[in-house]
C-alpha cells in the first residue's frame, strides 16, 4: 500500500512534466501527419483538417492519457474548480447575492447551535466528570390544589436530611441573586450565590488563584472569606491576581477575596454568579440569626454517588429520608409526606423540573426560526443556479457536443455550488459571530458563556452545513442538466422553459416559509402588545416605588425606622414638581410581602394556599396605587389609634376565606398576640404579583397607624416602609430627583430602592418583546429572499418571452393585459405558498403557543391575515418591475425577428 502511496507522490510531482510532455507528443504527431499531407500535394489548411480528423478527438486522448497517469478524476476536479472559480469572477454579483444569501442562512443557524450546544449537550466548564454528578429533584403533590409539580430546590431542613441519608458526597448552592456590596447609593450590584462548605470539593474545580471555600470557612465562628469569578475580578480589579485579600461587603459583613474561580465558571448552573459566599455565614448575616435557617430558605442539591451505587438505589434512600424529615416537620399538615426525590442529569435543562424548561422554550423556537430561514435561503440560491443553467445553455450544450457528457455537466454544476457555499461558510463565521453575541445578550442575559460564540463544535457545524447545503442547492441544477431532455434542448434560444415546474415550486416553498414566519412575528407582536396594555390593578405607567428598609434583615428582625426621617422624605418627595401623591405602605407593588399570624373568626384553618400577606398602608394609599375599591369603603383619616380597629382585604381574600358570602363586617384577628377584632370595611380588586400572568394571592391591609399602636402588629408595621408616588407622566423622570433625596436622608440604602413600575415590568414583557424583534427579523429577511426569488423566475421568463410579447402587441393587446397577465402568475405562485404556509403556521402553533401571553390563541385569524396581506404586496411589487417590461415590449422588433 505505500508502495502505491509514493507512487502517487511522485506521480503527482511530475504531473506538471507529463502534461507537458503530452502536449508536445500531440503536437509532434500532427505536425509529422501534416508534413506528409503537404509532400502529397495538399494545402496547409487541408493538411491540418485531414491530419486532426484522422488522428482523433484531442480532448478525449487527453483525458484518456491523464486517467492511465492515475489522476484523472483528480485532474478534472481540478479543471472543473477552475471554471468554476472563473465562473464566480464573471459574474461578481450573482455571486455576492448567492455568498451573502447562505452567509445569512448558515451564521444564524451557526450560531443558533452554538447557543443550544451549550444548554444541552455541553457539560458546565471546569467541572471534574460531571457525569457522576446529580440534581436532585422533589416530586409532590399540592395538598390543597391536588396538582402534582417537580422542582430542584429543598427546605434546609429537607437538605440536611437528605446529607444524612448516606449518599457519599451532598452540596447545595442557592441561585444568584442581585445584592448590594457595600453601603449607599455607590454600593455596586452583584450576583451573589451562597453554597455550603462541600459544594466545590463535589464539583471538582480547581481555582485559577488561591484557594476555594471549604468546609472549616461554612462556620459562624470562621474568618468571613468569598470566592469571586474571574470575568468580576477583571472588571473590578484589572487584573484576576489582584483581587486576592481585596474585600466585599454584604449585610454589614466584610469577606476577604480568598480566591478567583476560573474563566467561564459559573458552577453546575450557566446562570452567571460575581461572587460565591459561605451560607452559614451570609444567610444569618441577610435574614437574621433568629430566621436564617426557618421556612422560607431553600438549597439545590447536588450529589456525587459513591462507587456501586445506582442512582435508583440512592434515590430510593433520599427519598425515606425526605419522607421522614416532612412526617417530623410542624408543617406535616400543609406539605406532601409521600413526595418522591429524583436523581437527575447535571444539566437542568435536560431535567425534569418545568422550572428549568421554562427559559428555554424561546431559545428553542428561535432556533426552529433560524431553520426555517436557512430552508429559504436554501431554495432561494437553488432558483437562482437553476436560472443560471438557463441562462447558460449555449456553454453547456457546448460542452455536451465536446464531450463533456451529462454527467460531467452536472459535476461542474456542483462543484460550483459546493464553491459558493464554502465562500458562504467564511462569511457566515463572521454571521454567527455577530448573531451569537446578540442572541446571547437578549435570550439568555444572565448566563455565564466560556469563551466566544465560535469555537472549535461551531466551525465543524458550520463545515458540515455548507457541505450539505451545497449539495443541497446543487442538487436540482445538477439532476436537471445531467437528463438528457433537457441538454437536448440547452441549445433553443426561444420558448426554453428550463426547469420552470422546479423553479416555480421553490417559490412556493419560499412563500409559504415566510408566511409561518410573519404569521409567527405577529402573533408574538399581538402578545406583546397585550402584556403591555394588561390592567395589572395599579397605575403602572404613573408608579415609583421607594422602599426605606435597609434589607431584609431590618425586617425579619423588625427593626424599627426612623420614623422622622420617613416624614421627612415623603415631605421632600411630595413637594418635587411632576408628583401628584404619596402614600406610605409596609409593601410595594411587584416587590416584598410579608406574612404574620392571622387568625379569621369563624375559621378554624385559613383556607388558603398561600398567604395571606399584609400590607399596612395609610389612607390614601389605595387612590394612589390605581387599586379600584370593589366594595366598602377604603381607609380614612379616621382610621387612627385608639379608634375602631379596621381593615380591607382584596377579592381573593374575600373569595377564598367567605365562598359565596359578604366580606364586610368579617372579623380579623391580625397578629399573633392579638386580642381586638379588626372589622372588614372594603374589599378592594386583587392586582398582579408575579407577573403578567393571573393570580390570585389573597391579601389584606390594615391603617398604618393602628398597626403602630398595637403591640402584636408594631414590630411588623415599624420595620418597614416605603413609598409609592404617582407621578403626571413617566415616572423614569422622577428616578433621579428622588435618589438625591434619599441620598440625604437615607444615606446607607442604595440605588435599587427607587425603581419605576415600568422599570419593574420590563423584564416581564422581555420574552414578547424579543420574540416579537426575532420572528420579525427572520419574517423580513425571508421577505427580501422570497422577493428576489419571485423578481428573478418572472424577470427571466419575461425575458424569455419577449417575442411572445411583441407579437401580442402587435396583434392588439394592450399594455394593461400584458402587465396583469404577468403579475398574476406572481400573485398566484405566492397565493398557492399562502395556502401552504397557512397550513404550516397552523401545525407550528403547537411550539409556538405556550410562549404567547395569557393563553392566546396561536390560530389567531388576524395575524393570519396580516401576514397573507404582507406576501401578497410584496408579490405585486417584485412582479411590477418585469411585467412593466413585458407591458413595454416593442412589436416592430418582434416582427422583425421573425
Amino acid at each position: 500500500m505505500w508502495r502505491q502511496v509514493y507512487a502517487r507522490l511522485r506521480s503527482l510531482s511530475r504531473w506538471r512534466n507529463q502534461e507537458s510532455e503530452l502536449d508536445d507528443e500531440i503536437h509532434f504527431h500532427l505536425a509529422e501527419e501534416m508534413e506528409e499531407r503537404i509532400a502529397a500535394g495538399m494545402s496547409p489548411e487541408q493538411a491540418r483538417t485531414a491530419a486532426r480528423r484522422d488522428f482523433g478527438n484531442v480532448p478525449l486522448i487527453r483525458e484518456l492519457t491523464r486517467e492511465t497517469w492515475g489522476w484523472g478524476a483528480a485532474e478534472r476536479l481540478y479543471q472543473d474548480a477552475r471554471s468554476a472559480v472563473r465562473m464566480m469572477r464573471r459574474n461578481p454579483g450573482y455571486t455576492v447575492a448567492v455568498v451573502v444569501t447562505l452567509a445569512l442562512g448558515i451564521g444564524l443557524n451557526a450560531a443558533m447551535y452554538g447557543l443550544l450546544s451549550r444548554l444541552f449537550l455541553q457539560a458546565p466548564p471546569h467541572i471534574a466528570e460531571p457525569g457522576g454528578i446529580h440534581r436532585v429533584y422533589v416530586r409532590q403533590r399540592n395538598v390543597f390544589n391536588g396538582r402534582v409539580s417537580t422542582r430542584n430546590q429543598l427546605d434546609w431542613s429537607e437538605f440536611t436530611a437528605l446529607r444524612a441519608a448516606g449518599i457519599a458526597a451532598v452540596a447545595g448552592s442557592t441561585y444568584p441573586r442581585a445584592m448590594p456590596n457595600g453601603r449607599g447609593q455607590a454600593a455596586e450590584n452583584l450576583h451573589v450565590a451562597w453554597v455550603d462548605g462541600e459544594f466545590f470539593a463535589l464539583l471538582g474545580v480547581r481555582p485559577a488563584l488561591g484557594r476555594l471555600i471549604g468546609p472549616e470557612d461554612d462556620d459562624l465562628a470562621a474568618t468571613p472569606v468569598a470566592l469571586i469569578g474571574d470575568g468580576y475580578a477583571r472588571r473590578r480589579f484589572g487584573l484576576a491576581r489582584e483581587a486576592l485579600g481585596a474585600t466585599v461587603s454584604f449585610d454589614d459583613v466584610t469577606y476577604e477575596i480568598v480566591g478567583v474561580l476560573p474563566p467561564g465558571f459559573s458552577g453546575p448552573d450557566p446562570s452567571a454568579a460575581d461572587v460565591w459566599l459561605p451560607v452559614r455565614i451570609a444567610l444569618p448575616a441577610s435574614r437574621g440569626p433568629i430566621w436564617a435557617f426557618r421556612s422560607g430558605f431553600s438549597l439545590m442539591p447536588f450529589v456525587r454517588l459513591a462507587p456501586g451505587v445506582t442512582a435508583e438505589a440512592a434515590g430510593a434512600a433520599a427519598t425515606a429520608a425526605l419522607r421522614a424529615s416532612r412526617v417530623d416537620s410542624p408543617m406535616a399538615d400543609r406539605v406532601d409526606t409521600e413526595a418522591t426525590l429524583l436523581l437527575g442529569p447535571l444539566l437542568l435543562n435536560r431535567g425534569p423540573s418545568a422550572d428549568g424548561q421554562a427559559d428555554l422554550r424561546l431559545p428553542l423556537v428561535v432556533g426552529g426560526v433560524a431553520l426555517v430561514v436557512l430552508l429559504v435561503a436554501v431554495a432561494n440560491v437553488t432558483n437562482l443556479l437553476m436560472l443560471r443553467v438557463a441562462a447558460r445553455r449555449r456553454e453547456l450544450a457546448v460542452r455536451n457536443a465536446l464531450g463533456a457528457g451529462r454527467w460531467a455537466v452536472g459535476r461542474l454544476l456542483v462543484i460550483e455550488s459546493v464553491l459558493l457555499a464554502a465562500l458562504s461558510g467564511v462569511a457566515a463565521l463572521a454571521v454567527a459571530a455577530a448573531a451569537g453575541r446578540v442572541l446571547r445578550v437578549n435570550l439568555l442575559p444572565r448566563y455565564n458563556w466560556a469563551g466566544g460564540p465560535v469555537d472549535a463544535p461551531l466551525m465543524a457545524f458550520t463545515g458540515v452545513t455548507v457541505l450539505l447545503v451545497g449539495l443541497a442547492a446543487a442538487l436540482a441544477p445538477a439532476l436537471y442538466a445531467a437528463r438528457a431532455r433537457g441538454l437536448d434542448r440547452l441549445d433553443g434560444l426561444r420558448g426554453a422553459r428550463a426547469g420552470s415546474p422546479v423553479r416555480n415550486g421553490l417559490i412556493v416553498v419560499q412563500a409559504a416559509l415566510s408566511i409561518v414566519l410573519l404569521v409567527g412575528g405577529g402573533l408574538f407582536l399581538r402578545s406583546f402588545e397585550a402584556a403591555r396594555r394588561m390592567d395589572i390593578g395599579y397605575a403602572k405607567e404613573n408608579l415609583l416605588t421607594v422602599s426605606l428598609a435597609s434589607g431584609l434583615r431590618s425586617l425579619m428582625n423588625e427593626t424599627p425606622l426612623d420614623g422622622t426621617a420617613v416624614l421627612t422624605m415623603e415631605a421632600r418627595v411630595r413637594s418635587m414638581r411632576g408628583v401628584v401623591e404619596v402614600a406610605q405602605a409596609t409593601s410595594t407593588p411587584w416587590y416584598d410581602r410579608r406574612a404574620i399570624r392571622l387568625r379569621v373568626d369563624g375559621l378554624d384553618d385559613i383556607p388558603f394556599e398561600e398567604g395571606p400577606y399584609v400590607s399596612f398602608v395609610t389612607p390614601g394609599f389605595f387612590r394612589v396605587a390605581g387599586l379600584a375599591i370593589r366594595e366598602g369603603r377604603g381607609f380614612a383619616g379616621s382610621d387612627r389609634a385608639g379608634a375602631r380597629k379596621v381593615a380591607v382585604v382584596n377579592t381573593a381574600f374575600a373569595r377564598q376565606a367567605w365562598p359565596g358570602a359578604r366580606a364586610i363586617g368579617r372579623c380579623l384577628f391580625v397578629g399573633s398576640d392579638a386580642a381586638d377584632c379588626s372589622t372588614v370595611v372594603g374589599v378592594v380588586e386583587t392586582p398582579l404579583e408575579r407577573g403578567l400572568q393571573a393570580d390570585s394571592i389573597p391579601q389584606y391591609y390594615v391603617p398604618i397607624a393602628q398597626g403602630a399602636s398595637d403591640p402584636a402588629t408594631s414590630g411588623t408595621a415599624l420595620s418597614q416602609r416605603a413609598l409609592v408616588v404617582r407621578t403626571l407622566g413617566d415616572p423614569e423622570r422622577m428616578v433621579r430627583p428622588v435618589l438625591l433625596a434619599l441620598a440625604e436622608v437615607f444615606p446607607d440604602l442604595p440605588r435599587s430602592n427607587v425603581q419605576s413600575l415600568p422599570a419593574a415590568l420590563a423584564p416581564h414583557l422581555r420574552s414578547w418583546r424579543i420574540g416579537t424583534a426575532l420572528f420579525g427579523a427572520a419574517a423580513l429577511l425571508a421577505l427580501l429572499l422570497a422577493a428576489v426569488g419571485l423578481y428573478a423566475v418572472i424577470a427571466f421568463a419575461v425575458r424569455q418571452r419577449e417575442l411572445e410579447f411583441g407579437i401580442r402587441r402587435a396583434l392588439g393587446a394592450r399594455s394593461w393585459h400584458l402587465l396583469r397577465l404577468v403579475m398574476a402568475r406572481g400573485v398566484g405562485l405566492v397565493a398557492a405558498g399562502i395556502a401552504a404556509g397557512a397550513l404550516g403556521a397552523l401545525w407550528a402553533g403547537r411550539f409556538v403557543g405556550p410562549l404567547l401571553f395569557d393563553g392566546r390563541s396561536p390560530r389567531d385569524p388576524l395575524a393570519f391575515a396580516a401576514a397573507a396581506l404582507v406576501l401578497l404586496a410584496v408579490a405585486l411589487a417584485a412582479s411590477f418591475l418585469p411585467a412593466r417590461r413585458a407591458a413595454l415590449a416593442d412589436p416592430r422588433q418582434a416582427l422583425q425577428a421573425e
